[in-house]
């Protein structure tokens, strides 16, 4: 069911922006470069350079590793042309965006600021990842700004004019019914030891004695999530005390899948050897696969046909803006 509800998000949210964002502008050099450099493409005026283009495809691949796979020059040379025309589609909706009367727009960008914050834990680990990308606050904050007037404008002149009937997505439903499933789910904890593949066998078996002490620790009544609190070695364990919440199968490791969804809810499991190292497991409960219903899949639903319309007249209203606009293509 998700992978059919997954938003479209045409108005794209500020916090994602430094791994999503397709279109990014130069940073601000100081030195007057970018005035040096040939346009590869000219928006009503403004250039967009080399650098412009080179920032926008490696913010891009921080979003998508996949990027690291092209190997031909011309495959490149494809990739380099798809972005440009992204630069300019931005460039067109950012100029709009500027005859917005926005009265919030700075309270708008801070919070989008501290949203971003709040992901990367404190500023600092912020400021690393913005030197990692070789952009500055400065340039960042301008970005932003402008990703808020974007996002300002499209659900002004898309989004919000887009409506979804419950016959619509009644109809959706009744097509798709088969992809409507909540799949079987295990709600589980866990407590790990970790045990590094080249550990020599001294190593394992403290590791073994460890993982099977904590096993007897639980069978004998001691909390499970105590124990995972206070002594595994899964980097999480102290904030989620091992509960791993309900998972499908295809998520975890084979071996651990395999034992949490043979597992009786309330019983503590074997120990379970993965990659990772020894586990042993908990399941507080399970559900059966299911269908969804039209009513419960409905809110959702409908803000998935939503997203998939505006998205299609979002193409359509960039196409109107580029039919008013002077656009001159440099790039070979």
């Amino acid at each position: 069911m998700k992978r059919w509800l997954a938003s479209g998000a045409v108005a794209t949210g500020v916090t994602l922006f430094l791994l999503v964002a397709a279109c990014a502008d130069q940073p601000e050099t100081g030195g007057g470069s970018e005035m040096s450099q040939p346009a590869l493409a000219r928006v009503n005026g403004r250039d967009i350079t080399e650098s412009d283009l080179d920032l926008a495809i490696k913010v891009m691949s921080y979003q998508n590793p996949a990027m690291a796979n092209i190997k031909t020059d011309e495959d490149m040379k494809q990739v380099r042309k798809a972005v440009l025309q992204q630069l300019v589609s931005k460039e067109l909706l950012y100029s709009e965006a500027q005859k917005l009367d926005l009265k919030d727009k700075d309270k708008m960008v801070q919070a989008g600021y501290d949203e971003v914050l709040a992901r990367f834990g404190t500023e600092t680990a912020f400021m690393e990842s913005l030197k990692e990308r070789g952009v500055t606050r400065e340039w960042f904050m301008k970005e932003l700004e402008a990703q808020v007037l974007i996002q300002a404008l499209v659900k002004e002149k898309v989004r919000d004019q887009v409506t979804v009937s419950n016959e619509q997505a009644r109809e959706f439903y009744e097509k798709q019914k088969d992809k409507f499933v909540d799949k079987a789910k295990v709600h589980a904890s866990h407590i790990l030891i970790r045990v590094e593949s080249d550990a020599s066998d001294d190593k394992k078996a403290e590791a073994k004695k460890k993982i099977d002490s904590l096993r007897e620790r639980a069978l004998n009544g001691e909390d499970f999530n105590d124990l995972a609190a206070a002594n595994s070695e899964d980097p999480s364990a102290q904030s989620n005390r091992g509960d791993l919440g309900f998972f499908p199968r295809g998520v975890m490791v084979p071996e651990f899948e395999k034992a949490a969804f043979e597992l009786e809810p309330g019983k503590v499991s074997d120990v379970i050897e993965t990659p990772f190292g020894y586990h042993i497991i908990k399941v507080a409960e399970r559900q059966d696969e299911r269908e969804v219903s039209f009513e419960e899949a409905k809110p959702r639903l409908k803000e998935y046909l939503k997203d998939a319309i505006a998205q299609d007249m979002l193409g359509k209203y960039i196409d109107s803006l580029r039919a008013d606009a002077k656009i001159e293509m440099f790039m070979e």
